[in-house]
This record gives structure tokens, sequence and C-alpha cells, in this order.
């Protein structure tokens, strides 16, 4: 049997194949360029859009409950990330001033060994005090911490992290804690970078002895001294503190959290009863500002 190709007959076919395509796509509402009928699928437009089931008002005040747990829950983790921080801050600044503690107690022996040395003469001895007192010089200048100098007050006037306090011997950053705020003291450092005078011996004719130059140089020491092991102590006393606050805020973040998870509107418990259950489960000690 011999077929005959009939192009009238093959157009035709091919318009019935696209207008049941076309009649697909709008049925199931998938028309890309042939839209649809309003914004709606055939069966949308015949038997019209499902409605959302309506919401009860408890449940809309709890999913508002939970949102606001939740958020606070945020707040308290980045309180405790700020407390971290803060410790690590004072650690590297307690790093630094232990750094200076040592080349002091070392400057200390050098004036000891100078004052019993016969001879009024031992120019190694001298140079080691005075390169030590420039590396006190250094390790106020470069001791920071992302950029804020620690010990030294000259850089905070240009840093709006830091706040200078009148009488210019200390500064303060705020670290934000939850809703409220605390501030970190920053001892200033700067006078010990001109302040520890070098050692020379007295020229012919100069009317200021060796001895009087030892003891000034001791009595300098001395005092720089003594305020950075009193620095150092503040330091570590608030470096425990610090980790003591982050690991506070942590805590009650986890509870909130587990609190806003009991919460969903299906839940038997009552938002109330599920952060008392939490918290009677899990309960940690309270922090003390004023310790």
């Amino acid at each position: 049997m011999a077929y005959y190709y009939d192009p009238n007959s093959a157009a035709q076919y091919a318009m019935q194949l696209l207008r049941g395509q076309m009649v697909t796509q709008i049925i199931s509402g998938q028309a890309g360029q042939f839209g649809g009928i309003g914004g709606m699928s055939l069966n949308e437009f015949m038997l019209g859009k499902p409605e959302k089931p309506k919401r009860s008002g408890t449940d809309i005040m709890n999913d508002a409950l939970t949102g606001l747990i939740r958020s606070d829950a945020g707040m308290l983790r980045q309180a405790s990330k700020n407390m971290n921080e803060g410790g690590a801050l004072v650690k590297i600044a307690s790093k630094g001033l232990k750094n200076i503690d040592e080349k002091l107690t070392r400057m200390q022996d050098i004036i000891d060994l100078l004052r019993d040395d016969t001879s009024q003469k031992n120019d190694v001895l001298i140079s080691e005090y005075n390169d030590l007192a420039q590396g006190v010089a250094a390790t106020v200048s470069n001791t920071d911490y992302n950029g804020i100098k620690l010990l030294d007050g000259s850089a905070w006037d240009s840093d709006e992290r830091v706040s200078k306090n009148a009488d210019g011997n200390t500064g303060k950053i705020s670290l934000q804690a939850g809703k409220e705020s605390t501030d970190l003291t920053l001892f200033n450092l700067e006078g010990l970078k001109t302040g520890l005078n070098p050692l020379v011996y007295p020229n012919t004719g100069d009317q200021t002895t060796w001895e009087a130059r030892l003891n000034r140089a001791e009595s300098m020491v001395d005092s720089a001294s003594s305020m950075v092991s009193g620095m150092r102590q503040s330091y570590e006393a608030r470096s425990g503190l610090y980790a003591s606050e982050a690991n506070f805020y942590e805590r009650q973040a986890g509870i909130l959290e587990e609190a806003a998870k009991r919460s969903r509107p299906n839940d038997e418990q009552s938002l109330k009863d599920a952060i008392l259950d939490i918290l009677l489960r899990d309960q940690g000690g309270l922090f003390d500002r004023n310790t």
C-alpha cells in the first residue's frame, strides 16, 4: 500500500498538539507566555482558590512571643561574644604589662650591679639598661587589639572606640551586654615612653654625681614597676570576670532558644510552663555586676 504526504493534514495535526499543550498548561497554572486567567489556573478559576486556614489569636500571640524570645536569645549570644572579646583584649594588655614588668625587674638588677661596681664604669650594663628602657617604650606603643592601642593613651584621641577620661591616665571601651553595656578600663602608660631616662656617666665638671643618677633611675623604675604590677592584677581579675559573664550569657541564650522551640502552637505546654520547666532543669548561677 502506498502512503502520501498531505501537508495540510500535518499542519492541522500540529495545531491540535499545540492547543492541547496550551490547555494543559493553563489548567495546571503553568502557562508561561500564555499567562493564566487573571493569574489563576483553570482549576482555580472554576473551583476557586483554597482558603488558608485561619489562625487563632492565641497562635498569633504565641508566634509574637516566640519571635521576641528568639530576638532576646540572639542579643544574649552577641553579649557573650562581646564579653569573650573583652577577655581577649585584657589578656593581650596583660601580656604587654608582663613584658614591661620583666624589663623593669632587669633594669632594677642592673642599677644594683652598677651601684656595687667600684670601677664606676661599665658600658655593657649601661647599654643594656638603655636598651631595656627603649624596649619598654616600644611595648607601650605596640600593644594593641584590632588597632586599639591598649597602653598608649596618646592614640586614644583619634580612636572613636576609646573614650579618654578627664584625668588622662585611663580610658574606657564600652562592651554591649544585652540591653546594657559594661565599661572596660584601659591604663595609659605613654609616660613610660620617655619617663625612663637613659643612664649616662657624668661629664667632667658635671654637678650631678653618679650616685644621684642611679638613685633617680631607681626611683623611676620602682615607681613604674609598682604601677604596672597593680595594672596586671586588675586585668587578670577582669579577664576571669569577662569569662564568667560570657558563660552566663551563653547559658541564658540557650535557655531562651530551648523555650522558643517548645512554644510551637501544637505543643501542649504553654510558653510560660516551657520556660519555667527549662529554668528549673538547667538553672545556673547569677552574675553580679558589682563584684
